[in-house]
């Protein structure tokens, strides 16, 4: 069942605060944890790496420094695809982590890990012989969301899926039916509902600290590099920029506004004879209208750097510039004569949104990004690139 949202306050519905994590760490963490009566994570991941996987930092923004290769321990199948891995310091800071067990789903013997827990894409199914896997995490391309999800719940597993959830709004609903029918959790990795930065600036939303919310501004966008990569290939992808980056725009407007967009409007534009944009866009701008009347203004690039949530109110304004990526997050706000820097808790967005999911399984709890929020968004994605096909406004 979807929770309702609590738009004075965030301690419920899909906008709720996600507390923050104790910031103790674990060190020597393998590539797979298996914590005391937490969740022992698989993951899943593509060569040219998943959504999150390779996300630029602060410091990167301006240019693709994103990394297109695995480790050189994994020999890759003959579709470019790898078996799973994972990387160490997206856990090393788990507040659940208390035992750590050695636990590799790679195609390498260097771990020690025994034949029977090295899986590929075509033995995956044999997860359900193993008690030691309990979420599969899915960092794979967009096309291949559905098929794992599916594979992991027939499996028994529980599901942490990057996103967007999937290539059509059609497949994001038969996810959360099947996770429905197993009765297994579905979370979507939106890590930034799990971000205090974001959370902070949430709440002077709802706090209303300079009146009324009025407008809310979004820009998500990097210079995307190698031709070839997956990303930029409309079958695996579903989409450009907007599927990859934009989304990170359009899922602030709504946990901005708590809200869900009535109508959009949106302009494409591709540079003409750039090789990398043979099948996908470059740039797309939208519009959301919201119920209350807010307007959000929305900008989704794979040309230029952009990394920006501002939001506006009757007096005065708060920012995150950097917004959304995994460091130097940074934070101001402001009224007409005073402008100043607030600073809120560096944490790690990975540990973060795990430990979530992991207390979530253990309490039998709806995830705070549910299946139903990786729906929401394709459904939205779907009305923005139908506005930016026809140059008409759709209502949602």
């Amino acid at each position: 069942m979807e929770r309702t949202q609590d738009v004075k306050g965030r301690s419920s519905g899909p906008y709720s605060l996600a507390p923050t994590p104790r910031p103790e760490t674990v060190h020597g963490v393998s590539r797979l944890i298996r914590a005391t009566l937490t969740a022992a994570f698989l993951f899943l991941l593509l060569a040219g790496c998943g959504n999150e996987a390779s996300s630029p930092s602060a410091s990167s923004v301006s240019q693709d420094t994103r990394p297109r290769n695995p480790p050189a321990t994994l020999a890759p199948l003959p579709t470019e695809l790898v078996g799973t891995w994972t990387t160490s310091h997206w856990l090393d800071q788990s507040g659940t982590q208390q035992i750590v067990r050695k636990y590799v789903f790679s195609p390498d013997a260097r771990y020690g890990v025994p034949e029977s827990g090295i899986y590929d894409y075509e033995n995956f199914d044999r997860i359900v012989e193993n008690p030691n896997v309990d979420v599969v995490y899915i960092v794979l391309p967009n096309s291949l969301h559905r098929e794992f999800a599916e594979r992991a719940f027939r499996a028994g597993k529980h599901v942490l899926c990057e996103k967007p959830m999937a290539n059509t709004a059609a497949d994001c609903e038969q996810m959360v039916e099947a996770g429905r029918t197993a009765g297994r959790k579905l979370m979507i990795a939106y890590r930034l509902h799990y971000e205090p930065f974001n959370n902070a600036l949430i709440k002077v939303v709802r706090d209303q600290e300079f009146g009324k919310l009025r407008v809310v501004l979004a820009d998500a966008g990097f210079p995307i590099g190698d031709p070839t990569q997956w990303r930029l290939n409309k079958k695996m992808a579903g989409g450009g920029s907007m599927m990859d980056i934009g989304i990170y725009a359009l899922n602030a407007a709504r946990y901005l506004t708590g809200e869900e967009p009535v109508e959009v409007h949106a302009m494409m534009d591709t540079t003409p004879n750039d090789p990398r944009f043979k099948e996908v866009e470059e740039n797309i701008t939208f519009q959301l209208r919201f119920p209350s009347g807010v307007l959000a203004n929305c900008t989704s690039s794979y040309g230029v750097p952009l990394n920006r949530f501002r939001v506006v109110g009757t007096s005065g304004w708060a920012e995150l510039e950097p917004a959304l990526t995994y460091d130097g997050l940074k934070m101001r706000a402001g009224t007409w004569t005073k402008i100043e820097e607030r600073i809120q808790p560096v944490i790690n967005h990975f540990a973060a949104e795990m430990d979530h999911l992991v207390d979530c399984i253990r309490n039998d709890k709806q995830p705070l990004t549910p299946g139903e929020e990786g729906l929401k968004d394709m459904r939205l994605i779907e009305a923005i690139y139908k506005s930016g096909a026809t140059g008409a406004s759709v209502k949602t």
